[in-house]
């Protein structure tokens, strides 16, 4: 193996790569978090449903642009070579505008049988360029992966992320409605495209070498098709809920809890992002690997748990003084369920990553036809019994599915889940039934609502020092004792 990477070159950069994106991503939650407050207040639920309804559509489509060959470069053991570069670049290319052209021919169908009208033609227009703007950015963002550069890897996302919601505050607020989400998805798309290329400067190529191409087909595939059925379990069933609720409005009290539950999903996918390379590169040490594998369950417990059932005990207060009001009272129940799916994907995500890391790409696609075929069970019958919040109840039962992949992983690699995440679900537990308290006997204005956030913050961080101080204290060592390119 052409070791491109030593082992202690891996831990540095590992380590840089997660302080990068966490720090990153604690700002950039913020800028999301504050745009959803105003946006919320500016747009209705139908706008949600309509941008939602159009990007489940397009981006229906999308996994067949790169059917893996991104993955495989970043998995290979082997040096990379330009032919590596240019089979890649020369498929991918192909494929996204085959696709780009076909969405945009099929859109005007869409549009008459979901009826979200010619602002949402236009936005499915502009998404299905952002397709092809993606794939332009592939080959830049491997190079980087590869080289466990992430500190400039989420630059890129920076930019995207504050021109995007930026532009969708400001147009929503000088009440622009649907086109807001358009010109956002497209300014967002161009300037993330400048970035990684001013970043990560590479010349790109048009070819095609049949023995490379083969090569990279052979983890790709594999791996791709988890993808596309991880897609056909969330994307596709997303458009078979909006079909059997025909209302954008609906569909938008949907898309809205997502967004709102998923929040700290942000954390696990900075985590995800650094994992899976740093897992590639230690495929052969196992003993390591389980090490690296303790280290991101505890690290997600302590960042994760306090988010997920804060939002839930506070959900209501949150509707009502900070997100516009009670047009999104019922939305309630499908945020407690979105909560508790997202649980299910802090414990899966680690493990399917770290079995497509070591070459267990087979494990992890029969883990992905159980849950989707359980997903295509339960979410129609939920959905036509009890709509939107039927649909995200159903999602939190074909989770369950989960534990067989876990078992799998722990087969591979030892990690012991109460020593690693039962403390912080402990503390945030009790930090949940104190915040719960005060939020439904004294929060009454959003002083108050800030007020019982905070408190649940100071008693968290008490309880969680309380109870990890020596491994908090030896885990912040770790990141404060390296010398951080941040």
């Amino acid at each position: 193996m052409d070791k491109e990477i030593e082992l202690s070159l891996i831990k540095r950069r590992s380590v840089e790569g997660i302080a990068s994106l966490l720090l990153r991503m604690v700002f950039l939650q913020l800028v999301v978090l504050v745009a959803s407050i105003f946006v919320s207040r500016f747009l209705t639920p139908f706008a949600f449903g309509v941008y939602g309804m159009v990007a489940n559509f397009v981006l229906l489509f999308a996994f067949f642009s790169d059917i893996g060959l991104a993955a495989a470069l970043v998995q290979k053991k082997e040096k990379i070579t330009r032919e590596d570069l240019t089979t890649t670049f020369t498929i991918q290319q192909f494929l996204v505008g085959v696709l780009v052209v076909f969405v945009i021919l099929i859109l005007p169908l869409a549009q008459r049988f979901f009826g979200f009208g010619e602002d949402g033609l236009w936005l499915g227009r502009v998404l299905a360029f952002s397709l092809l703007l993606a794939s332009l950015k592939s080959i830049p963002s491997v190079l980087l992966e590869r080289q466990l550069k992430f500190n400039l890897l989420v630059v890129p996302e920076i930019i995207e992320t504050l021109i995007f919601n930026f532009t969708l505050v400001y147009l929503a607020w000088q009440g622009w409605g649907i086109k807001s989400f358009t010109w956002a998805v497209l300014l967002r798309g161009i300037s993330g495209l400048l970035a990684i290329y001013l970043l990560s400067p590479w010349r790109p190529g048009l070819g095609l070498d049949k023995g490379v191409a083969k090569r990279l087909l052979r983890f790709g595939l594999p791996f791709q098709a988890n993808t596309i059925i991880a897609w056909f379990k969330d994307n596709l069933m997303d458009n078979v809920v909006a079909i059997i609720l025909r209302s954008p409005v609906t569909f938008g009290y949907l898309s809205w809890a997502r967004n709102l539950a998923f929040q700290p999903k942000k954390i696990l996918d900075s985590v995800i992002r650094v994992s899976f390379p740093v897992y590639s590169r230690l495929q052969d040490q196992r003993e390591i690997l389980g090490r690296a594998l303790s280290k991101t369950y505890f690290l997600l417990g302590v960042l994760m748990f306090p988010a997920m059932v804060g939002v839930c005990v506070l959900i209501k207060p949150l509707i009502l003084y900070l997100y516009g009001g009670e047009k999104w009272l019922p939305a309630i129940p499908a945020v407690w369920f979105l909560s508790m799916t997202l649980l299910w994907g802090v414990l899966n995500s680690v493990a399917t990553s770290a079995l497509s890391a070591i070459g267990k790409i087979k494990t992890v696609l029969k883990f992905m036809v159980m849950v989707t075929v359980a997903t295509w069970i339960l979410t129609p019958i939920f959905t036509l019994r009890w709509g939107f919040n039927g649909a995200a109840f159903s999602w939190v039962l074909a989770g369950f599915t989960s534990l067989w992949s876990i078992n799998q992983c722990l087969k591979e690699v030892k990690v012991n889940f109460a020593k690693d995440m039962g403390g912080a679900l402990l503390a945030s537990l009790v930090m949940g039934i104190i915040v719960w308290t005060l939020g439904h006997f004294w929060v009454s204005s959003l002083i108050t609502l800030l007020a019982a956030v905070l408190a649940g913050v100071v008693i968290y961080g008490i309880l969680i020092y309380w109870l990890e101080k020596e491994r908090l204290i030896s885990e912040l060592k770790s990141f404060l004792g390296k010398k951080l390119n941040l």
